[in-house]
């Protein structure tokens, strides 16, 4: 109701459109509302403020207003569908990259620690870019769903519609369905080469791979880069067919490789914004274009910068190109949509909201209570940040060579999204042009080095923007282009289509073996299961779990520990009491619950043992089972209250 009313959309465009912008307008919205209510009211109202809106804009309902202007596009829902059974079944089947991190703080955020802080100590506000895990903590809290799942099923939603809308923006340029169906697949699958390097002769393959100190997963992987490519990559969680080291990418990945806390939620709205933003109809599509550029300030702060540098950019050429700095009056409202948006992400909570609540208690205070520290340094030579490969500088060589090949041939479509940007500057497309621009601007992070508290590998996320608009324009700018020319250039074109997706397509077959093998998680069992099933979020408000695995005990129960100081650095307190869990002590320290397995349990000493049995710790459940598939051996969960024990 608000695509057809809000906005000037072709038909085929608005169910998709529509339901993208009731998904990113709820969560915003509830984002907001939880920050004042109780977690299930926020949610549920959220989404009847977006059904009053959209009404509202429609006053007074007729048939002739509303239903006759939308069309309902069969196929587009059904392969919406098929798209998101697809990816969520591939999702329930892995457990990879940042479950550890996000799967606390989607329970947490269930229960209504909105914006969220730190899981492992909540006197940390948590400025993560949130707003996926936003989703999928309304999907648990209304859909009575586990907070492993819930992710599953949120990525799978936005990314299913990320694929769609990608496509029909092709159509829109192209006006081809073909054209439409290959950026779809393009989009999906469009990654690093980095399995290029197996083609070169051994001894160069060498000389690279001694320039090249691996990171992260990378370096679990194998003992050198040569070495690592002819073996599986050591991710936990992946799936049972495991993903070849040479195929995957620690810069460039596929979109159907983001099982990250942050997914494609940053570019569906990106999305939405280009089919929205020269479709106003009135004064209320500028109000959801605000709301979007904010929310967008939430799913990946990375993503807000580089259109705000972008913008800049626009504004710099239009005034070079006018010989003025009076700008025309089409750019005023996004001056102001702009600066209404950088407003609400300063207060909505996110990242951008941390970083100036950090700058605000250190000049006052000295101290800082949030999690991130964020903190850059320039780099020189430049260079590209690869999360497997380290440090790849264009000073040397061989990790250039490495730095092209992990990249891929996507970036090559920069000249022809530049050029259209500036085309589409002199017809005052200014988010068009604002897009270009942002590319650019992604592209001069090759001269920046992050250097807060996160990994180093955190750097490479300031080239997504470049990747992505590259993804997003590179087809249907191609398939425009090409129209006039040769064979050659379309078959040369085609021949670095195909490079840039065969990898895609190889980890994308590992996937779908996760199909037939759904799993919890890494550290959730059956036992913890049943656990969540009778007893999350009805342990005692404010209340905090000790539990010597710290991640599992706050995705299970909702309830929050303290077993960090800042970041992943365990606290001191809890180690102490760790090999020793007096419940007295523990008391003392502010916990009221544990819970832990028997591994712990028969770690611990006698003394330990009995001081757990004492008649001030009450056993609230039990839980029995055995330790894996493979070893029969007894295990169980047991959850102890110990609030009496003072």
């Amino acid at each position: 109701m608000i695509a057809v009313r809000g906005f000037n959309l072709r038909h085929r465009e608005q169910a998709m459109v529509g339901i993208s912008l009731g998904l990113v307008l709820s969560s915003w919205c509830a984002n907001l509302l939880a920050q004042f209510l109780p977690a299930q009211y926020a949610f549920l109202l959220a989404s009847l403020v977006v059904l009053v809106v959209g009404s509202a804009l429609n006053m007074p309902l007729s048939k002739n207003q509303f239903f006759s202007q939308i069309t309902t596009s069969l196929p587009q829902w059904l392969i919406l569908v098929v798209l998101v059974l697809l990816f969520n079944a591939i999702g329930r089947g892995l457990a990879i990259f940042d479950d550890y991190q996000n799967l606390p703080t989607v329970s947490r955020m269930a229960t209504g620690d909105i914006p969220p802080h730190f899981p492992l100590n909540p006197d940390l506000r948590y400025g993560y870019h949130y707003f996926l895990l936003l989703f999928a903590a309304g999907l648990m809290r209304l859909g009575q769903m586990y907070p492993w799942n819930a992710p599953d099923l949120a990525h799978a939603i936005t990314l299913a519609l990320v694929l769609m809308l990608g496509a029909l923006w092709t159509m829109r340029l192209t006006r081809s369905r073909l054209a439409a169906f290959l950026a779809g697949v393009f989009m999906a699958f469009s990654g690093g080469t980095r399995w290029l390097l197996l083609l070169f002769p051994q001894s160069i393959l060498q000389a690279i791979s001694r320039n090249i100190t691996l990171l992260g997963t990378g370096a679990r992987s194998g003992p050198d880069l040569a070495s690592a490519l002819l073996l599986p990559w050591k991710t936990e969680g992946a799936p049972p067919v495991g993903f070849p080291f040479a195929f995957s990418n620690g810069i460039n990945i596929p979109l159907f490789m983001t099982h990250h806390g942050m997914g494609v939620m940053a570019v569906l709205v990106v999305l939405l914004l280009l089919f929205t933003f020269d479709r106003r109809r009135h004064w209320s599509g500028a109000v959801i274009t605000t709301i979007l550029l904010a929310a967008l300030a939430i799913a990946n702060e990375v993503y807000f910068g580089l259109i705000v540098l972008g913008f800049i950019f626009a504004f710099i050429i239009t005034a070079i190109r006018r010989r003025s700095i009076r700008l025309p009056r089409t750019f005023l409202p996004w001056i102001i949509m702009l600066g209404l948006s950088g407003l609400l992400s300063i207060l909505q909570g996110g990242m951008l909201t941390e970083i100036v609540h950090g700058w605000v208690e250190r000049w006052l205070s000295g101290s800082n209570s949030t999690f991130f520290d964020i903190s850059f340094k320039f780099a020189w030579p430049p260079s590209l940040i690869s999360s497997h490969l380290g440090i790849l500088s264009f000073g040397s060589l061989a990790q250039f060579v490495a730095a092209v090949f992990e990249t891929g041939p996507v970036v090559l479509a920069l000249p022809l999204v530049l050029v259209w940007g500036l085309k589409r500057l002199k017809n005052q497309k200014w988010f068009e042009a604002g897009l270009a621009g942002a590319a650019l601007a992604s592209l001069g992070t090759i001269f920046i080095q992050y250097s807060g508290s996160g990994s180093i590998s955190s750097t490479a996320r300031l080239l997504d923007g470049l990747l992505f608009v590259c993804k997003l324009y590179s087809l249907p700018l191609l398939w425009i282009w090409l129209r006039r020319r040769g064979e050659r250039m379309k078959i040369a074109a085609i021949a670095l289509g195909l490079a840039a997706i065969f990898g895609g397509i190889i980890l994308f077959g590992s996937e779908l073996t996760a199909i037939q093998k759904p799993v919890y998680s890494t550290f959730i069992t059956e036992m913890d299961v049943n656990m969540e099933r009778d007893y999350w979020d009805r342990l005692k408000p404010d209340s905090l779990i000790f539990d010597p695995f710290p991640f599992r005990a706050v995705t299970i129960f909702g309830r929050p520990t303290r077993a960090s100081l800042s970041g992943f650095e365990p606290d001191p307190e809890w180690e102490a009491v760790l090999q020793t869990p007096d419940p007295y002590a523990l008391n003392a320290l502010g916990f009221d619950y544990m819970y832990f397995d028997i591994a712990y349990w028969e770690n611990l000493a006698p003394q330990a043992q009995a001081g757990l049995e004492a008649a001030c710790v009450r056993l609230i459940r039990q839980y029995d089972g055995i330790r894996s598939e493979r070893d029969n051996r007894r295990d169980f969960r047991r959850l102890l209250d110990i609030s009496e024990c003072y």
